[in-house]
């Protein structure tokens, strides 16, 4: 019985020994600019690798998309109102 607890508890320990972090999906890094920035930076560093960097890039590259969609919205809004009012 002993040895299957430790067995187990080095089981679990070694499954741990993954990746060594929490991995994200695009979706989280394209509503988190600043880690996406810092681990596309470690993966040109190459301390981190893998599908991380996928998933940050493609985040970072998500979250560029939609600021330049709403600030062509923005940019749109703003010049059909200067031309209604004469400017």
């Amino acid at each position: 019985m002993k040895l299957q607890i430790i067995a187990i508890g080095a089981i679990l320990m070694l499954s741990a020994c993954g990746e060594g972090g929490t991995s994200h999906d695009k979706d989280y890094y394209a509503a988190h600019e600043a880690e996406a920035i810092t681990v596309s930076n470690a993966c040109r560093a190459g301390t981190v690798t893998g599908e991380e960097c996928q998933n940050a890039g493609d985040g970072l590259s998500e979250f560029h998309r939609k600021q330049s969609k709403e600030a062509g919205a923005r940019y749109s809004k703003s010049a059909g109102t200067s031309i209604k009012a004469g400017i």
